[in-house]
Formats: structure tokens, C-alpha cells, sequence
């Protein structure tokens, strides 16, 4: 198990105990002006690291994000800037990388846009989708892949949040919103293949949530004692991994 840190402004990114290609440590800062919102990164068989990042200007209404390639000792080999004002995940399938995003039309109106990494290193739009879900303003948005190709995709804020089920060329197969009660801060598939567990609050009280393939609530474990429940990780077919 190796550790990998980039460092961009304001905003430091650590990851533990993940098997990386890389054997390597380094910090790589990127000199962009406006403040940072969020950033991912995915490590390729070859050892170079694909990353997406959001930026935001607190005086102007000029927000964007922009994706690039590490080597693997953190020279930077390319970067581009992309108009969606939120890239927020990467999905990997047969060795394409997709991108994740969303973004507000002037009517506060939230999509989701699924854009495909071509051979010329430019991000290819595949969809954007409209979301039906009441209040959902898609502040965070996480996405993974589960064990049918199918991209899982949560957006949610601290009022409701939905999930999208998306293949890989970009078509919508369902679309979930969740009771306003219910904030569902990440989502794991089980290593069952058949279900799911959600972190979240529900009602006044901090849970584990299992649902079933079409994400209808099938179980509740209540009482944790974390504020802030951030990201789930199957360490192996018996334990889950809370980052809080």
C-alpha cells in the first residue's frame, strides 16, 4: 500500500491505503488564480494520474473546471479548461475515462453531463440530463461504477438529494429522489452485488441505510456518532471503511 498527495491551492488531497501503480510522493500545485471547490484524481495502469477540478470566483460569475494529466512523479504532460461549471467524478470502463459533471441554467435548473476523454486529450459530451428531482441544487455530486457498467450517480445538499442511473454512452436508464428527510451523504454497492448502503441522515438520527437494487430502503442500522459521514469503502467482504 502506497500514500499519494497533491497539493492544489487550497485544498490538499490525501489518500490512504489504496493500491496505486505508483511508487511515488509528490505535490503538485496548480497555479490558477480563482478559488479551488473540489478535486479528483485516478491513477492509470501506466502510472500517470488524470485529474478534474473545479474552480469558482468569488467576485465574478466566471466558475469553470478544468482536467489534466500527471506523470508519475507529478509533472504536469497537459491541462485543459472545460465551460461546465462542475466536473465531479471519474468513472474508468474498458479503459475510457468518463467524467461526471453537472451544472445551472439562469433558471437554477440542475443537470448532469456524462463527457468521454477522446485520443486528442479534449472532453467529448455524451449527455446532459435534466434532473426531475424538487430542491435539488446538486452542491455535491459523487458518482461509481457498479457491477453492471451501470454509472451510479448521487447529487444531494443538505435539503433532498436523487440518484441518476447512467450507462456508458451517456443514456439515462432511472432517475430516484429521495423524501426530504433523507440526506444521503455517499453510496456504496455491497459486495453482494445485489444491494447497497447509504450514509445519511434520516430523520433526526445519523444511519447506515441498505437498499435494494432500485434503491428502496430495505434496512437501517441509527445511532452513529459522526456529524459528517464523508465517503464508504469496502476494505473486504466483511468490513466497510467510514471516513467521517
Amino acid at each position: 500500500m502506497k500514500t499519494l498527495r497533491i497539493v492544489i491551492p487550497f485544498s490538499i488531497i490525501l489518500l490512504l491505503s489504496f493500491s496505486l501503480y505508483s511508487q511515488n510522493i509528490f505535490e503538485y500545485n496548480s497555479p490558477e488564480e480563482n478559488k479551488v471547490n473540489s478535486c479528483k484524481i485516478w491513477e492509470l495502469p501506466d502510472g500517470n494520474i488524470f485529474f478534474i477540478a473545479g474552480y469558482y470566483n468569488l467576485d465574478e460569475n466566471n466558475n469553470y473546471s478544468y482536467y489534466g494529466m500527471l506523470d508519475q512523479y507529478g509533472n504536469e504532460l497537459w491541462k485543459n479548461r472545460y465551460p461546465v461549471q462542475h466536473l465531479a467524478d471519474i468513472i474508468v470502463i474498458d479503459n475510457e475515462i468518463i467524467v461526471m459533471g453537472r451544472e445551472f441554467d439562469n433558471q437554477g435548473n440542475h443537470y448532469v453531463n456524462t463527457n468521454k476523454l477522446n485520443s486528442d486529450n479534449m472532453l467529448v459530451p455524451l449527455s446532459r440530463h435534466l434532473s426531475i428531482c424538487s430542491n435539488v441544487s446538486g452542491k455535491t455530486t459523487k458518482a461509481f461504477l457498479n457491477s453492471e457498467q451501470q454509472i451510479i450517480v448521487i447529487s444531494f445538499t443538505i435539503y433532498d438529494n436523487q440518484i441518476m442511473v447512467i450507462d456508458k454512452d451517456g443514456n439515462l436508464i432511472d432517475e430516484i429522489c429521495f423524501p426530504n428527510d433523507t440526506r444521503l451523504f455517499d453510496l456504496i454497492e455491497n459486495p453482494d452485488s445485489n444491494t447497497y448502503t447509504g450514509i445519511c441522515i434520516s430523520g433526526p438520527d445519523f444511519s447506515y441505510i441498505t437498499y435494494d437494487k432500485r434503491f428502496n430502503k430495505i434496512g437501517q442500522h441509527t445511532g452513529l456518532e459522526y456529524q459528517h459521514c464523508a465517503n464508504l469503502y469496502w476494505v473486504n467482504d466483511t468490513t466497510l471503511l467510514t471516513v467521517a
